[in-house]
């Protein structure tokens, strides 16, 4: 080619377009050991904050994650119904009642399920900036 041109050669180009890639970028297995993790702790803590009667709602509590490279989300559910297949794990969670025995006897079970995530929260913080130190020493590398 006539004329006059620039050439530039970008030493560890492979390397950076490899941190840079969208099919495995650097923050997916620490976003996945973090998200696993959280949705595996509070799963636990939902068990021990369940009403304990009868050991069905504990037994039912499941977690789920995306499946994707990077999840999205993750899931911690609870699906234990009476016989009449009322979901009484959901009622209690809104309802006025009151743990019939435990550590918490007497005290009303409103927000048994969906108050947990608050008190879990700074421990997602914690988890995230766990995730933050290893992107930041992977792309160091």
């Amino acid at each position: 080619m006539p004329g006059i041109y620039v050439r530039a050669d970008i030493v560890g180009i492979e390397k950076l377009l490899e941190k840079l890639s969208t099919t495995k970028p650097i923050y997916a297995a620490p976003w996945r050991k973090a998200l696993t993790m959280a949705t595996e702790e509070l799963e636990g803590l939902e068990r021990r904050m369940a009403p304990h009667n009868t050991g069905r709602l504990e037994a039912r509590m499941t977690h789920r994650l995306d499946a994707k490279a990077v999840p999205e989300w993750g899931i911690v559910s609870n699906d234990a119904t009476s016989a009449r297949g009322f979901r009484y794990g959901w009622a209690l969670d809104a309802s006025p009642m009151h743990f019939r025995s435990g550590p918490r006897r007497g005290r009303p079970t409103k927000g048994w399920f969906t108050g947990t995530f608050h008190r879990f929260r700074k421990r997602v913080d914690e988890l995230l900036g766990q995730a933050a130190k290893e992107v930041e020493a992977a792309w160091s590398r």
